[in-house]
């Protein structure tokens, strides 16, 4: 079995030649974390919403991907008898119009509209209130396959965190799951 630094050197062998990619500056980086405190300083006091008034486990999905969270909350028991998916956000529509396959295989009705395209482009006030909030952030700003860039990255990959981190605030929610890798945690930039 190949070791972790194997497994690293394999990765970086096989990624094609990264392209500069731009960075985002510094200051434009602090002024989104000064606009995500302010965020969460003015909903802080709002008062959660009741936990599954419908006595359905409510899912939000952020860079939902294929909705790999319904399927593994059906392999935990999960059917659309006690789970609804009230929204979230995919930017590739491959992968939109797969997650909607999936919803409709679990006996989920999906508006069209609460799979957004750009999480960028959300209006908190049109969100639903969930119990369970779930993201896999894309992880090339962080990752040791990527350039590193962390929220500096140019193509805004990431920042998206501080979305999902809003989604949060918002809603005041306890139950959420931010997928991340291992930099995310230790990043500097």
């Amino acid at each position: 079995m190949p070791t972790a630094s194997e497994k690293l050197r394999r990765c970086r062998r096989l990624q094609p030649k990264p392209t500069k990619t731009q960075q985002l500056s510094h200051q434009f980086v602090e002024k989104q974390i000064d606009k995500l405190r302010g965020f969460v300083k003015q909903h802080k006091l709002r008062e959660p919403s009741q936990a599954m008034p419908s006595g359905k486990l409510r899912i939000f999905a952020d860079c939902a991907g294929l909705s790999s969270e319904l399927i593994a909350l059906a392999f935990l028991g999960f059917t659309s008898e006690n789970m609804e998916f009230v929204g979230g956000s995919e930017i590739d529509g491959t992968k939109r119009v797969l997650a909607q396959a999936v919803h409709k295989s679990f006996g989920l009705s999906t508006e069209k509209k609460a799979l957004e395209h750009d999480i960028f482009d959300r209006n908190f006030s049109n969100t639903k209130a969930s119990d369970l909030y779930i993201s896999g952030f894309p992880c090339p700003a962080y990752s040791n396959c990527g350039q590193k860039l962390g929220a500096k990255d140019g193509q805004k990959r990431g920042l998206l965190v501080f979305e999902g981190l809003k989604y949060i605030a918002y809603w005041f929610w306890k139950t959420w799951w931010l997928s991340c890798i291992r930099n995310m945690l230790a990043h500097t930039r």
